[in-house]
């Protein structure tokens, strides 16, 4: 409000020096609550394509354009109408089926509510943080931070592959933030570029793991036996058991060293178009570096994927291992790393272990990413 005499929203002031959103059918007055100077009417979009929501969101949110949408449901764009502050909701069906070729139950009420209880426990810089959430028996709104900076497959798409120092930056912060979760006792289980926001379109910026549709809450000694995870990025302890056999934490260490090399090269490790079907790769951990790409990435850079994308677990490099890699002992990316999250990397106490969610035995993959080409 810039005027001398005051402006007023539905009867209301408004303030000078303060905003306000305008939503459908908001009465503008000037100079005195009851003078209706304007009536705005918003005439891009089908309201009635909004009813769906929750009064309480519709009432407390001005709701914008759609961020993007999934099996698990539909996210917006939404401000708050009295400070102005941008946030992602993501809207939920409830017992949603969806088909394709493995018909799976992804929205079912349980699996819902595991991501929301979550998000409630997590507080990280590098993970992303729940504002509000309207619960209903058919739907929930989990309302969260927005990122301007969209998704990390975005970013190395459009660049076709990151440099080694921005991806190191990267690296680090998803290290700090699995490292984290896996204090907490929970396991994320679907790590991948898709599933990974950027503040910012600024080449160094900070990142956070988000969509915990799949986590769980474990044990530090807890197994896990659901089959989860997008295929070209989950671990083969889980493929070649089918979710029948056991498998742990470490399947979030084999997917981030899935995510390392999709960034350094701008391609995938493995996949059906490389021979083999991708599943069988896995299995064997059969990847190459022979794209060209790979020539001017250094060899500790190389060195460091291959030590993550060990088929066997047990030998497969722990979070402070992976930290303390030749190519991970950077001090001037530590630096930024700890300037964009306002904290030491080492310091602060590891949260305590939350207990577990009830174990469910269902097969569960979350929808693939596009297939990408490798660069030639």
């Amino acid at each position: 409000d810039c005027s001398r005499n005051g402006t007023y929203l539905n009867e209301k002031l408004i303030g000078t020096g303060r905003r306000m959103i305008l939503k459908n059918n908001d009465v503008i007055g000037l100079a005195h609550a009851t003078y209706k100077a304007l009536q705005f009417k918003e005439v891009s979009r089908n309201q009635d394509e909004l009813q769906y929501l929750p009064s309480a969101i519709r009432d407390k949110y001005y709701v914008g354009k759609k961020l993007g949408s999934g099996a698990c449901g539909v996210v917006h764009l939404i401000f708050d109408t009295v400070s102005c502050q941008p946030y992602a909701m993501k809207h939920v069906v409830k017992n949603l089926l969806v088909e394709s070729t493995r018909p799976r139950i992804l929205n079912e009420p349980n699996r819902v509510m595991n991501e929301v209880n979550i998000m409630k426990a997590l507080d990280h810089p590098c993970v992303i943080k729940m504002h509000d959430i309207v619960n209903r028996p058919t739907s929930v709104c989990m309302v969260l931070e927005y990122m301007e900076g969209g998704d990390l497959l975005t970013r190395i798409t459009s660049q076709k592959a990151l440099s080694e120092q921005t991806s190191k930056l990267f690296f680090l912060q998803m290290c700090l933030a699995v490292q984290y979760l896996h204090a907490k006792g929970i396991t994320h289980r679907d790590l991948k570029p898709d599933n990974i926001l950027l503040q910012d379109g600024n080449e160094e910026t900070l990142l956070k793991v988000s969509d915990f549709g799949l986590s769980k809450f474990v044990h530090t000694d807890s197994v896990m036996r659901t089959l989860c995870g997008t295929p070209l990025y989950v671990a083969p302890e889980v493929l070649m058991t089918g979710g029948r056999g056991t498998y742990t934490s470490k399947v979030d260490i084999w997917s981030l060293g899935v995510v390392l090399f999709t960034m350094l090269s701008g391609t995938l490790p493995f996949s059906d178009e490389y021979g083999s079907p991708a599943t069988e790769q896995i299995k064997r951990g059969k990847f190459s570096f022979r794209h060209r790409i790979w020539r001017s990435v250094s060899a500790p850079a190389r060195k460091l994927i291959m030590d993550i994308l060990t088929v066997d677990p047990k030998c497969r490099p722990s979070l402070e291992q992976i930290m303390q890699s030749t190519w991970m002992r950077d001090p001037d990316v530590t630096r930024k790393a700890e300037k964009l999250m306002g904290m030491k990397v080492n310091g602060g106490k590891k949260p305590s272990t939350s207990s577990d969610i009830e174990n469910n035995n269902e097969k569960v993959f979350a929808e693939p990413p596009k297939k990408r080409q490798r660069t030639k």
